[in-house]
C-alpha cells in the first residue's frame, strides 16, 4: 500500500495514503494543482530563480565570513554512512562525554543525576550486541538449529539514538562556536542585510 511519505514533525514519515493519482496526501499537498497557465509557470520559475540565488548568496557571505560552517539543512562533517560507523562515532561521542561540576543544590544534583543515567541508557543501547542477518542457532542438545531473525526495531533504535547523538554533538559544537564568535555576529548580521561584505576574520 502506497503511503504519502511527506517528512513529519516527530521525525518519521507521514503513513497516510496519498490522493488518487498523486503522490501526497490531503494533508501534504496532495490536492494542490500548482500553477496550470504557461504565465503561472513562468513566474514560479523567475520567484525560485531569485529565492535561491539571494539564499545562496546569503550562505556563501556568511560561511565566509566564518558566521556558519555549513549551509543550514546541508550535511554534516565527519557524519559517517555505514551503519557500524555510525554507531562507532556515537559510543566515541558518549566515552568522551563528563558531566561539569554543578552547584550544590537539590534541583541541580537530581538534573545531573538524571543526565548521567540517561547517558548509561544510551551506551547501553549502543554497545548491546544485535544480529544484523539471519543466522542459525545450534541446539547444545544435537537438535534441529534454530532460526534466528535479526531485531529489526532494536537495529532502528540504535541507528536513530546513534545519529541523534551526533548530530547533538554537531549542534553543541556549533552553539559553542557562536558564543565564541559573538562579538563578532552584531556587525556581521548588520552587513548582510544591508548586502554589503561582511568584515574579513580576525588574524
Amino acid at each position: 500500500m502506497a503511503i504519502c511519505g511527506a517528512k513529519a514533525k516527530h521525525g518519521g514519515v507521514c503513513k497516510a495514503p496519498p490522493v488518487r493519482g498523486k503522490k501526497r496526501c490531503r494533508m501534504h499537498g496532495g490536492h494542490a494543482t500548482g500553477p496550470r497557465t504557461a504565465e503561472g509557470k513562468a513566474r514560479c520559475v523567475a520567484a525560485n530563480r531569485i529565492g535561491t540565488t539571494a539564499y545562496v548568496k546569503r550562505i556563501m557571505l556568511a560561511k565566509a565570513a566564518g558566521l556558519i560552517d555549513k549551509r543550514p539543512g546541508g550535511p554534516m562533517k565527519g557524519m559517517p554512512i555505514k551503519r557500524k560507523n555510525i554507531m562507532a562515532k556515537a559510543l566515541e561521542i558518549i566515552d568522551a562525554t563528563t558531566l561539569a561540576p554543578v552547584a550544590d543544590n537539590g534541583f541541580a544534583r537530581d538534573l545531573e543525576e538524571l543526565t548521567g543515567k540517561s547517558i548509561a541508557v544510551i551506551r547501553g543501547v549502543l554497545k548491546r550486541r544485535v544480529a544484523e542477518k539471519v543466522y542459525y542457532r545450534k541446539d547444545p542438545q544435537g537438535g534441529k538449529a534454530t532460526r534466528v531473525e535479526p531485531d529489526q526495531k532494536l537495529l532502528q533504535l540504535q541507528v536513530t539514538t546513534a545519529i541523534e547523538v551526533i548530530k547533538l554533538k554537531h549542534r553543541t559544537d556549533e552553539a559553542a562556536f557562536r558564543a565564541q564568535n559573538a562579538d563578532r555576529l552584531l556587525p556581521i548580521m548588520e552587513a548582510l542585510l544591508a548586502g554589503e561584505k561582511p568584515p574579513p576574520k580576525p588574524s
